[in-house]
């Protein structure tokens, strides 16, 4: 420590030399008052004491030492949007007893008779019932005229009193604190290359350089306190929270980790079961041999390790971790997935988001699940990307994101930053600064719910971002259909309703059906279109289109459209999509019979990866969700299937044991169903699939009669209540049904809170032929 004055000022920069020189981590400096054996001579103007110490904080980054005046004030100026500094923490956290044994404020105010207080009837009356203290307390930087009050807090409690002895407001180096501000903000908006367009340079929550868990409010710290509050700092917390979680040992943050057998078969077991992150996007990114991947941080390596396989040995996957015990993890892991790949294609390395340790242009793909968020600089991090990535490179993100900013009670939480909350940024904030940072054609992936906390719902966003490329892309021409009066493309083209248009063919990858591609005789190439009753093909040789790929109907025959017609007897029939000859008791009017197979397609794979990545406690919500992918039809034994998962996600989610093999294994039961069951067999697949996850649970096999007994019961309260209702089948109604039982029945038989499967207003009754009408209990009333 050392106390500024008018003979010294200039001998600052030589004094980060000498402490630096001696191994000390830090220097403090105190502002010179007039007090004791202190002089006027002695005290320096405020605003002279500037470039002297402007100097020093040059020299103490070049020397790597900290001035601790100056990292407070950073933890001030850099702190979460939302945050106000009011006062200081005098009378609040802090005070100091004299040799008098009295109490005062701080320890430079002792002696001072105004401000003391008697405590011959204990420091706990006195620190509660002192009139002094209590004046301070309701003293606030409020009542100031100044721009600065809830960032600096009205300047230094003793300075303050000293000078004017006002509580608040008289600090006379209040305005050395002032231009200290604002050199520093100048510095951190310099702190990146300008851009070549006009775009926002730094934005207050970007950078964050302190966590402390303080709310919204805060209090300033004396002049004359030197930090030991080390821990504040935003990284160091970060990575206090996720060195302790090595190795899976926070519960809290752990999320399933779901993927095909094939992707995974060559990683130690060990590794398969859960991870840290909130998406999948490796899976995303659509590696291929060759590729030069990093993944950011990586943590125990189990995505490096399935990125490894895809890029094969002509590629190359680097983890980067802040953390040594996560890399050793990691690379205990990679000694296995080395050998039973049969090459050596990873490697791991410390480092910052902030401080990549990778050369320019040394990726072709960057991913990072549920990382980004913890960044402390999160444009400089987005600097970085660009930095490493080759041009025409893909970013690929899993992350925690918000529509609207949290209040500050949840931004200052260093716990929730740690759980990937606290720093969440609003997906406005992300685009721009992706933007700003020279990425072009972001795309969002996927959108699911993630948590809800203090009533601010957040969302785990799967996107995609690129650097642009050297060179141009080829032409495509394309049309755009509507319905919009125009369209602006990735590459800033806009496009209107029915014309044709040359864009670059990436733009119309990014683009997909909202526009049509055309070849080089005018037909669409990527919409199958079905020609009307008077369209022909065109006559002139070598004009006729490419085959057109199949579309699927979501009601009726998938198809045609068609409706329905079941027999009561089975006849052969061929499948429309693989050719196999089957028994089936249906087809559509025209004829077309698709099997249970081609039926549910991609769909079971589908339910397993949502059901593994649902965050939700409440069946009806995720059952919305699920069925706005294509893969689910109107009906179907897809249903079969859903329902099972859909209990056994939830009850998870609720707490409840459920194994990643139960899952499995309920959803591939399900799947077995055959289509019409409820029907041909006088059992629903939606009861029956209760009972599947029911026996999964219960573990029930033929031979134990009670578990066999009490699955059979639980069946056969759905089906009294599906049969209830004298209608044909409708998927919807019954798989609420059969959800809201299976739910009612968890809970009693668990004692478990459960979310009450509450009925819900339908909206496809124009697209149900059979819809029940008014007699439906999610008929809109």
């Amino acid at each position: 420590s050392c106390c500024v004055t008018a003979e010294n000022v200039a001998d600052l920069p030589w004094l980060v030399d000498h402490a630096a020189d001696r191994g000390a981590a830090a220097l403090h400096l105190m502002w010179h008052f007039i007090r004791g054996r202190g002089s006027a001579g002695q005290q320096p103007a405020p605003l002279a004491i500037l470039p002297w110490l402007t100097a020093a904080m040059e020299r103490a980054e070049s020397r790597v030492i900290t001035i601790d005046n100056i990292e407070n004030l950073k933890g001030q100026i850099f702190s979460p949007p939302g945050t106000i500094y009011d006062g200081s923490a005098a009378g609040w956290e802090s005070a100091a007893i004299g040799p008098d044994d009295r109490l005062y404020p701080t320890a430079a105010t002792i002696g001072l008779e105004a401000l003391a207080t008697p405590i011959e009837r204990g420091l706990a009356e006195a620190w509660q019932t002192s009139p002094v203290l209590a004046a301070i307390r309701s003293s606030s930087a409020a009542t100031l005229d100044d721009p600065w009050r809830f960032l600096l807090g009205g300047g230094d409690f003793d300075h303050s009193y000293h000078h004017a002895g006002t509580f608040i407001g008289d600090d006379p180096y209040q305005p050395l604190t002032e231009q200290l501000a604002l050199i520093l903000i100048r510095r951190a908006a310099e702190r990146l290359p300008e851009a070549a367009v006009p775009a926002l340079r730094l934005k207050m929550g970007e950078l964050l350089v302190s966590c402390d868990d303080h709310g919204s409010l805060a209090l300033c710290r004396s002049n004359c306190l030197l930090s030991l509050n080390g821990s504040s700092d935003s990284r160091a917390r970060v990575g206090e929270y996720y060195a302790s979680a090595a190795g899976d040992k926070r519960s809290e943050i752990l999320n399933p980790v779901h993927y095909d057998d094939s992707l995974i078969e060559h990683i130690p077991a060990a590794y398969r079961f859960r991870g840290y992150g909130c998406g999948s996007p490796v899976m995303d990114a659509g590696l291929k041999a060759g590729d030069r991947v990093v993944d950011l941080g990586c943590g125990s390596g189990v995505e490096c390790f399935i990125a490894a396989r895809l890029v094969g040995k002509s590629g190359h996957v680097t983890g980067i971790d802040m953390l040594e015990p996560m890399l050793a993890l990691a690379r205990s892991g990679a000694e296995d997935v080395r050998r039973s790949l049969g090459f050596d294609n990873l490697d791991f390395a410390r480092g910052f988001l902030e401080q990549l340790p990778l050369a320019d242009a040394a990726a072709d793909v960057m991913v990072s699940n549920c990382v980004l968020n913890l960044s402390t600089d999160k444009r400089l991090t987005f600097s970085e990307i660009f930095r490493v990535l080759a041009p025409g490179g893909r970013l690929f993100t899993a992350d925690v994101v918000c529509e609207i900013e949290p209040d500050a009670e949840i931004l200052n939480d260093g716990t929730l930053r740690g759980e990937c909350i606290g720093g969440a940024m609003t997906q406005k904030d992300l685009l721009g600064i992706l933007e700003e940072s020279g990425f072009v054609r972001f795309r969002v992936l996927k959108r699911i719910p993630y948590r809800v906390v203090n009533g601010h719902p957040f969302y785990s966003l799967t996107f995609e971002a690129r650097k642009p490329a050297d060179l141009q892309s080829p032409p495509l021409q394309v049309f755009y259909p509507g319905p919009a009066s125009g369209l602006l493309t990735p590459g800033g083209h806009w496009l209107r309703p029915g014309q044709n248009a040359t864009i670059p063919d990436d733009d119309a990858e990014q683009l997909g059906e909202q526009v049509w591609q055309l070849d080089q005789h005018g037909f669409v190439t990527n919409v199958a279109i079905t020609a009307g009753a008077n369209c022909c093909i065109s006559p002139e040789a070598g004009a006729a289109p490419a085959p057109q790929p199949q579309a699927m109907h979501d009601a009726g025959c998938l198809v045609c459209g068609a409706p329905l017609v079941y027999r009561p007897t089975e006849q052969n029939a061929t499948c429309h999509y693989c050719g196999r000859n089957l028994p089936a008791n249906s087809c559509c009017e025209q004829g077309h019979f698709v099997c249970d197979g081609c039926h549910t397609g991609d769909a079971l794979d589908l339910i397993e990866h949502l059901c593994y990545t649902a965050s939700g406690t409440d069946p009806v919500s995720l059952f919305h969700e699920f069925r706005r992918h294509p893969s689910f039809p109107l009906h179907g034994p897809q249903y079969h299937a859903l329902v099972p998962g859909l209990l056994l996600a939830c009850l998870r989610n609720a707490g409840h044991p459920v194994t990643d093999e139960q899952l499995r294994a309920a959803i591939r039961r399900g799947g077995e169903v055959s289509g019409g069951s409820c029907g041909f067999m006088g059992i629903c697949g939606a009861a029956v699939g209760v009972g599947i996850a029911f026996s999964v649970l219960l573990e029930a096999t033929p031979l134990k009669g009670e578990a066999r007994q009490q699955v059979q019961g639980i069946v056969q309260r759905v089906l009294a209540e599906i049969a209830g209702y004298r209608a044909a089948r409708c998927c919807q109604r019954d798989c609420w049904i059969a959800l809201g039982v299976g739910m009612r029945t968890a809970a009693e038989m668990w004692d478990l809170q459960l979310p009450a499967v509450e009925p819900f207003a339908c909206t496809q009754m124009a697209r149900n032929r059979e819809c029940l009408g008014v007699d439906c209990p999610l008929w809109p009333v």
